[in-house]
């Protein structure tokens, strides 16, 4: 079995996404190679939808001050530390008085190893997909490219169809991470006899689930904010 057949399913590839952007650059280099030998429209599918910490940080004021108030303390004190003076301005001004008084404190006394700062960031990155996936980011508002559909196996297996490749030797035997990278003497099996208008149907529905749990997560993180200003005009007044 190939690495991709692993993820030809419904959801595999945003697995496959998480997995090759939270690792370090040489073995994501390594991951984006195979991928690329096996399909290449897989390979580029998912370099247009990876997540960085460059892109992450290019975002607006709204998005960034969103991340970041879900981090934990010594973790926006180690990305401060790896950050430039301009970003680490931009980021400090997202904290009140007080917290950002502790992140200081923990920054002053913080000296992360290079190894550290690359944990961190990959922190971020998965703190940030699991924010998209819960609803609380909505990626087509501000970054369209990083927007993943539903139905994206079928696209690109729709592509692979009207372009086959052939998985060459090269990398026979290739073992990244456990997966191991064969190539496969027979063809494949042939697809389940499924009506074509059954899988549509259900694709829809599967559709419209991941759009109203995102949607409800979204009004719960509305209303945590309106009920947090409320407590504070209360405090006020």
């Amino acid at each position: 079995m190939s690495m991709l057949d692993r993820y030809k399913k419904p959801g595999g590839f945003v697995q496959l996404l998480a997995l090759v952007e939270t690792c370090g650059q040489a073995k994501q280099e390594k991951f984006l190679e195979i991928i690329s030998k096996e399909d290449s429209h897989w390979a580029d599918a998912i370099k247009q939808k990876m997540l960085t910490i460059d892109r992450i940080y290019s975002w607006r004021d709204e998005q960034l001050a969103e991340i970041f108030g879900t981090l934990q303390d010594l973790t926006v004190a180690v990305a401060l530390f790896a950050a430039d003076e301009t970003l680490r301005a931009r980021i400090n001004g997202y904290f009140s008085h007080g917290r950002k008084r502790k992140i200081e404190d923990l920054f002053g006394t913080t000296k992360p190893s290079p190894a550290e700062i690359l944990a961190t960031h990959m922190k971020i990155i998965e703190s940030v997909r699991k924010m998209e996936q819960d609803g609380f980011l909505r990626f087509e508002k501000f970054d369209a490219d990083l927007e993943v559909s539903e139905d994206i196996e079928d696209h690109l297996a729709k592509k692979a169809a009207m372009a086959p490749e052939i998985v060459t030797h090269a990398y026979a035997g290739l073992e990244v991470d456990g997966f191991e990278i064969v190539r496969p003497d027979t063809p494949s099996s042939p697809a389940n006899d499924v009506s074509e208008s059954r899988v549509m149907e259900i694709q829809a529905l599967k559709k419209r689930v991941a759009e109203l749990s995102k949607e409800t997560a979204m009004l719960r993180h509305e209303l945590s904010l309106a009920r947090s200003k409320l407590d504070q005009i209360r405090k006020i007044a």
